[in-house]
């Protein structure tokens, strides 16, 4: 992600603010990680050269790593695109770029699930990470238009959590990730049924709820932030 967030500002740097420059230096390169390099990663030589830990950050090798840079890369392209598209709106027209954010993450989710019914089969799995990342991308700008319409119809007290886990975003993911994917949920890892999964997802996010709650405190007092780093 750390790379993917380098090269997505590298690319999003040379673009205009034009939808069309913006859809070149970002749009693009997402499919190409997503088409062309994630399958071809899976065939490259080089990379057992490579100690499996190092080789596990292009493809996946045994338990070795959880994410891969083709195509998790991807996904930060495509967050980009979408952030980008939303801050060169003007106010007047945010509503009409929520809904055409709305619509065009149903339109990737309906084509999504065309490409996983399709038998088109390029390289192997071809057709499943192209059908996984359309998925997951559309879902996720419905998500960003949804919670838009919360804020606008919902009293702040409702949507509180919401504030409070977006702005605590970064520091909820590190410590998600080490109780997700470390030691600690190790022993129930792909053990649980359906309903406990739903009811272990619930509890993550009310302790990351707290914990985001607990940092924001903090950090307003500024106690976690070193000197040098704090605001003027």
């Amino acid at each position: 992600l750390g790379l993917g967030i380098v090269a997505a500002a590298f690319c999003w740097g040379r673009a205009s603010r034009s939808t069309r420059s913006l859809v070149v230096w970002l749009v693009v390169p997402a499919l190409v990680l997503v088409a062309i390099l994630t399958p071809w990663a899976r065939h490259w030589w080089w990379p057992t050269l490579l100690h499996p830990r190092l080789e596990a950050y292009f493809r996946p090798v045994g338990n070795y790593g959880v994410f891969t840079l083709f195509p998790t890369m991807a996904y930060v392209f495509g967050g980009t695109f979408l952030g980008a598209m939303l801050t060169e709106r003007r106010e007047a027209s945010e509503a009409a770029a929520h809904r055409t954010m709305a619509v065009a993450g149903l339109a990737l989710v309906v084509v999504g699930v065309v490409f996983s019914r399709t038998p088109l089969s390029l390289t192997p799995r071809w057709t499943d990470l192209m059908s996984l990342f359309l998925c997951r991308t559309g879902v996720m700008a419905m998500l960003m238009a949804g919670s838009w319409a919360l804020f606008r119809r919902w009293p702040l007290e409702r949507t509180d959590a919401l504030v409070v886990l977006g702005q605590t975003s970064l520091f909820v993911y590190w410590v998600h990730v080490e109780l997700a994917y470390g030691v600690f949920s190790y022993p129930i890892r792909h053990a649980l049924t359906l309903p406990w999964a739903f009811a272990a997802f619930l509890t993550l996010t009310w302790l990351m709820l707290i914990g985001g709650r607990l940092w924001m405190r903090r950090k307003a007092a500024g106690a976690w932030i070193p000197s040098h780093m704090k605001a003027g």
